[in-house]
Order: structure tokens, then sequence, then C-alpha cells
């Protein structure tokens, strides 16, 4: 079978993939077949297909060498399989090749959401108004609150992770990546790590929480498609929730603090651009998300520092991973030569942030 495709994008063979979709979807007979990589590459690979008149997303997991823990591609099509008919808005999942024997790495292929990703605030002009912003920032926590209400067992992902002692292994799994695969020295990073570790040992952090929760694990404004302002009033601000490699089991408030780490006060060094929408007047602060998120959900709030601490941690170690890849010639997109350039300050803001919380063990 031919393909007139437009462009064959570094990762994807689309004459490979061509006979999976004609089965799946029926015949293209005419019509667009193109991909464009979006996304850079920097976590698992997304590709925007034009398959006549269907808009479609394939992901396959980085390019080059990468931990296959964290770009489990057949994971996420599970997870999205198992959402698409609960209320959390998520694409509809099409296709899983679970083999990597059509493009030489598994892949799977869904449905594109209408929506946006909302990052910068040059990109966004129409969010300048504060209220839209503070709808957003509502939005965003109603959908961890839906996540989060979601009893896994009976979505049919009871067995997707071990609840019991997820924090305990997240603290141990970030600071054993740190460890291993640091190419630099950051004194700060190895604190902050002793710190939760201490934490941990004092108790003070209930470790498990009433029941198991699905979690994202990677929940932020670069991972949702938002609505554009003209359709607020007519359909669901959160559009989709993407990005589901890193879904587990465990405990919601790490969710929360993954948010507030890539759409707090330093959001442009996170994401290593100048201009976060988060920052603009109107999204919620860190304190307004927990507040809302706390009154929304019912679930205890009280320590939400610890977690906030927990997953800067952990957005760090993965942003120093992603540059030993790139040093490593292993990434593909543009951006990677940035990458990593503010992880020292946020380090050092972060073992602030840990001393100045009166959670026993992180404050020191």
């Amino acid at each position: 079978m031919s393909t007139d495709a437009d462009a064959a994008p570094t990762g994807l063979d689309l004459a490979a993939v061509e006979p999976l979709l004609a089965d799946r979807l029926g015949p293209r007979e005419g019509g667009a077949y193109r991909a464009t990589l979006v996304g850079g590459g920097k976590s698992n690979v997304t590709y925007l297909v034009d398959w006549a008149d269907r808009a479609l997303v394939i992901r396959r997991p980085p390019i080059g060498p990468h931990d296959p823990r964290n770009h489990d591609v057949g994971r996420e099509y599970r997870v999205l399989s198992a959402l698409a008919p609960t209320p959390l808005p998520t694409p509809q999942p099409i296709l899983n090749e679970p083999t990597g024997e059509v493009i030489g790495v598994p892949f799977y292929v869904m449905e594109r959401v209408d929506g946006r990703v909302l990052r910068k605030a040059d990109d966004a002009p129409d969010m300048a108004d504060p209220a839209r912003l503070r709808r957003v920032g509502e939005a965003l926590v109603d959908g961890l609150v839906t996540l989060h209400s979601l009893e896994p067992e009976a979505i049919g992902l009871g067995d997707l992770g071990k609840a019991q002692g997820y924090i305990e292994r997240q603290v141990n799994r970030w600071a054993g990546q740190w460890e291993r695969d640091q190419q630099r020295p950051i004194p700060a990073l190895d604190e902050v790590g002793r710190r939760l570790q201490a934490a941990l040992a004092t108790g003070a952090v209930r470790a498990n929480p009433d029941r198991p929760h699905l979690v994202h694990g990677d929940f932020n404004l670069g991972n949702v498609l938002i609505a554009n302002v003209d359709q607020f009033d007519h359909v669901p601000v959160l559009r989709a929730v993407l990005d589901w490699e890193m879904a587990t089991l465990g405990h919601p408030l790490m969710d929360l603090g993954v948010l507030i780490a890539y759409n707090g006060p330093h959001a442009d060094q996170v994401i290593e651009e100048e201009g976060s929408v988060a920052l603009r007047p109107g999204f919620p602060s860190p304190s307004e998300l927990v507040e809302l998120y706390g009154r929304r959900s019912g679930n205890d709030v009280s320590t939400a520092p610890f977690f906030e601490v927990l997953a800067m941690y952990k957005v760090l170690v993965i942003t120093e991973d992603v540059r030993a890849r790139y040093l490593a010639g292993g990434t593909v997109g543009a951006g990677f030569d940035v990458m990593g350039r503010s992880v020292p300050y946020l380090a050092d803001a972060l073992l602030e942030t840990a001393r100045s919380s009166s959670v026993p063990g992180l404050s020191g």
C-alpha cells in the first residue's frame, strides 16, 4: 500500500503504519496522509497525523536511549482506554501496537481533540483577562478532583500500581535516579533528597491515603488541552488530559504538587521559557490551588508542602535526565541546548522552600 505522505518525520515510518490505520479505520481512498512532530520529543514523542478527514495523534517513546519505565506507551494506552467512559475528558484511543515490529518501538494512535495547550502568554493574548485565567485554574483543579474521585478497581485499573508505600517509593526512585544519572554536582538537590527522606522518617506525612487513587504523575498546563475562549460558555474549559505514561496508583496530593511545580512561582524557570501563562494575573496561586482542591475534593491538604517539594524534586531530576540524553545525542527537537540551565537555581529555591516549611524533617 502506498502513501502520499507530505512529511516523514524522524522516528515514524508512515508507510509502515498505514496498513494498521487502514485496517482499523477503513481504506483512506485519497486525501492527505502526513505527520508532524510536535512537542520537541522531551517526553514520549507526539506526532499530529492527518488521515484523510480524520485528525489523529501517534505517540511513541523518545528517540534514542530512555528509561522504559518513564516512557511506557502501552501503559498510557491502557489508561486512556479505561478512562474513555469516565467523566474525565481524555482523547479516544484507536489502536495499540505493543510489539515494536512496525516502526522499531511500540506506539499507539488516538483521536485528536480540539483544544490548545496554554504555555506562553504571548501565544494566548485572549488569556490576558484575569477572570479567564481563573476559570482555567479552577478547571485544572476540577480535573484533578474528578480524576481522584475515580475508583481504580471499578474502571479496570486496580492493578496499575501498588498504592501502599507509594510516597516512599517516589522519594527513593527519584533520589536513586539522581544519584545514578547526574552529570554535574548540585549540592542543593542532594540536600533536598536527604530532607525528603528525613520527613518520611518522622512520620509527619501520612504515607498512605485512605484508599488507592489513580494519579496522573505529570499533571500541568503543558499536558492538558484548554478550550478556545469563544467556547468557554458552551463546552468544558478543560477539553482533555494528555500524557498518561506516568500514571499509577498513589497519593492524590502528588498530582497537586506537580501542578504547582510547573505552574507556580517558578514556572518560567521550570519550562525554561519566559512568559508562562500561569504567572499572569488571575491564575490561582499555589496556596489558592491547594485551598480550592481541598475544598472541592474533601481531601486533607495539611501536608501539601511536602508534596510540593517532592514534586519539584522529581521535575528537576527528570530535567537533568533529559539534559543528559541530549548531551549523549539521544534526542530530537528544538530547545534541548538550554535544557537544565535553571536547575541549579531551582534547586537552591527548592531547598529554601523545604527549610521554610512546617513539616518536621523537611524543615531541618
